[in-house]
């Protein structure tokens, strides 16, 4: 789902009509452009106890379009919550990946991170 201005009332909003539940888990991807206030998203997401993920990038496709203002909304399963991974610039942090992943044998990863950070072969 596509929402061309984007607030934070305007995105919880659309992540309702998503209805997420159990084991689901929102992804939201903004345009640097048109960035709500952060905290005030995290905290309205967190209060109605919905898992989410998301980045900062300096533009986003959404289908055939290529927008520098907006932001994506989508929807998955999941096998296990999202986690932040902290001190990947560093040549000896440790992946504090939860148990669960060690049972899972078939799936797929989505890896968000800051393609400027130095050393992120480490971490790939």
């Amino acid at each position: 789902m596509f929402i061309s201005f984007c607030t934070v009332p305007l995105i919880l909003q659309h992540v309702k009509l998503l209805q997420p539940s159990s084991g689901e888990v929102i992804m939201v991807l903004f345009a640097e452009e048109d960035v709500p206030d952060i905290p005030s998203l995290i905290e309205a997401l967190n209060s109605h106890d919905i898992t989410f993920f998301g980045g900062i990038f300096p533009g986003l496709i959404y289908g055939n379009q290529s927008v520098k203002k907006g932001c994506i909304l989508k929807k998955f399963s999941t096998l296990i919550p999202p986690f932040f991974v902290v001190g990947i610039a560093g040549t000896t942090f440790k992946m504090p990946a939860p148990a669960a992943i060690a049972s899972i044998e078939k799936g797929t990863a989505i890896v968000l991170l800051d393609g400027l950070a130095p050393i992120i072969y480490h971490f790939l």
